[in-house]
């Protein structure tokens, strides 16, 4: 999905999630966020259109918080590649968020993508 098609500005970070596609529950690796999707690099890529339940911990400054998301795969990377400028491109599917919890979870990702594209 090229940026031209992207509603929300993703910042680069990468953290470890849990997410529940039509397979077992397995981890997988953000390597970016943005208020309202992330990449995930895994091996165990689900079809686009399938629904996850996802499952991560934030820093919001000296607090941990536990964001958890329904979302839908929109489209994959079956192999690794590489960008123009030479950077890896991992495996795995961009998803789109649906629902975000707690309540406030949006507010949350949208401060914490404020404060790293800042500082």
């Amino acid at each position: 999905m090229g940026l031209e098609n992207r509603k929300h500005e993703r910042i680069p970070l990468q953290l470890r999630v849990e997410c529940r596609g039509k397979a077992a529950m397995q981890s997988a690796e953000c390597f970016n966020l943005s208020k309202g999707g992330m990449f995930l690099s895994t091996e165990k890529i689900e079809e686009p259109g399938t629904h996850l339940e996802i499952l991560f911990e934030i820093s919001e400054g000296q607090t941990k918080r536990i964001i958890q998301a329904e979302a839908v795969v929109r489209w994959t990377r079956k192999s690794e590649g590489k960008c123009d400028d030479g950077s890896f491109l991992p495996p795995g599917m961009g998803v789109q968020f649906i629902k975000v919890f707690p309540f406030n979870g949006i507010k949350i990702l949208e401060k914490m993508i404020e404060e790293r594209r800042v500082g």
